[in-house]
């Protein structure tokens, strides 16, 4: 039998381990390519909350800085209504709101939607505040009142816009307002008419009605088709669920 003596040749060869080396780097920049998408995903997939109701959960709710309420008491409203407050109630202030952080404008400046808690916020209609540099210096830039406040991908003077939507049994309202470089102003009101279309009795106690305004005015239907329906119980007419 013939045998080899050992000598280097016997050994692997460069190529051989150089080919090696190649086949891990290549492994584990499959494997970290695989890693990095994931995080990306996962950074991306939190996204911020723009919709905003009275029966809407707070994705995440942040406490009230000092200053933002301090703002938020010298406005008409709440100078108006702090009187019908409990005295629990008023001497913690900040349990009338709820807020969240959203970005109007910049990523690294943080505004906040302020959401009343009765005796600040009507019957079928939440009431709202727009607060600009929340961690800054802050400033009301708009109040409303509807059932839900959103806030919208289109900008005016760089500053997202927002819309106010509010319906009852008998019409329906869309409110859009636009940033005019100071506060948020009215730009279109637009109402329509709507319709029970369901008896009570057909779904145990609940109503359902939706904004059926003229095919022409699509502020919350293109072509009759509904963009939401609202549900109740008994005589009432709270609750909406989008479709």
């Amino acid at each position: 039998m013939e045998t080899r003596a050992n000598t280097p040749h016997s050994h692997p060869s460069k190529k051989g381990t150089i080919a090696a080396i190649v086949i891990l780097q290549f492994a584990f920049a499959v494997a970290a390519a695989g890693i990095l998408p994931a995080q990306g995903q996962k950074a991306g997939s939190t996204h911020e909350q723009t919709y905003f109701s009275e029966d809407e959960r707070l994705q995440r709710p942040v406490p009230l800085p000092p200053d933002v309420l301090n703002v938020l008491l010298k406005t008409d409203e709440v100078k108006d209504n702090l009187g019908s407050a409990s005295p629990s109630q008023r001497s913690n202030p900040s349990s009338l709101f709820r807020a969240a952080e959203v970005h109007l404008h910049a990523p690294d400046v943080i505004d906040f939607v302020v959401i009343g808690r009765s005796p600040m916020s009507g019957a079928d209609n939440t009431w709202f505040w727009i607060v600009r540099s929340a961690r800054g210096k802050p400033q009301v830039v708009l109040f409303a009142g509807s059932n839900s406040l959103e806030i919208m991908a289109s900008r005016t003077n760089g500053y997202r816009d927002i819309r106010c939507d509010w319906a009852s049994a008998n019409h329906a309202e869309t409110t859009t307002y636009k940033f005019n470089g100071r506060e948020y102003k009215l730009w279109r009101n637009k109402i329509g008419s709507a319709r029970e279309l369901v008896e009570p009795r057909d779904f145990g106690g609940l109503a359902i009605f939706a904004y059926t305004g003229p095919p022409q005015q699509s502020s919350l239907w293109e072509c009759g088709n509904p963009r939401f329906v609202r549900v109740s119980k008994g005589c009432g007419n709270r609750g909406k669920v989008r479709v």
